[in-house]
């Protein structure tokens, strides 16, 4: 028997496969082209990256094995508007399609609006389809342009969510 997933804030130790979880997932779902993120600077620490106010970096694990995580930070170029960016949410392929997507998108809302933010911008690629259908579930539409300076060319699909209503439940 599986243990059961626990959702945990980001250690030191998880670094390292944390961020070769996200690079892998970047490679093989957008090719890991410059601007999909792959090459970013707080790859290099990602710990640093999310001890600052407003910032989280959640994992998900079962026993010791890590099975993925996702974040949420201040949107940069709106700091202030009390506007988050759902970052960098990847889970292993062999741990797709057992809901643990949701359950950690779930909690990081939670937590977003918990941090005091009202709305919640992502960036993807076209060809991560499950993601998407994952963000319509909890309520996120399509926004036609980017916002911010989140430095990611190669995304080319917007979503948005308005947290002030049920935010981090399924639609």
């Amino acid at each position: 028997m599986a243990d059961t997933p626990l959702i945990r804030t980001l250690d030191p130790g998880d670094c390292d496969i944390m961020v070769s979880i996200i690079r892998e997932g970047l490679r093989s779902l957008t090719g890991g082209s410059c601007g999909s993120g792959v090459d970013d600077r707080e790859l290099d620490d990602l710990y640093a990256a999310y001890r600052a106010e407003g910032r989280r970096y959640l994992v998900l694990s079962e026993g010791e094995a890590l099975l993925g995580g996702g974040g949420f930070a201040p949107l940069k170029g709106r700091e202030g508007e009390g506007i988050c960016e759902l970052q960098r949410m990847y889970l292993r392929p062999e741990s797709r399609g057992r809901g643990l997507g949701r359950l950690l998108l779930e909690r990081l809302l939670a937590e977003a609006v918990a941090a005091g933010y009202h709305r919640c911008y992502l960036e993807t690629h076209r060809n991560m389809t499950a993601a998407q259908k994952l963000y319509a579930r909890f309520g996120f539409r399509r926004a036609e342009d980017r916002t911010g300076a989140t430095g990611h060319s190669a995304c080319d699909l917007f979503f948005v969510k308005d947290l002030s209503a049920d935010p981090h439940r399924e639609a």
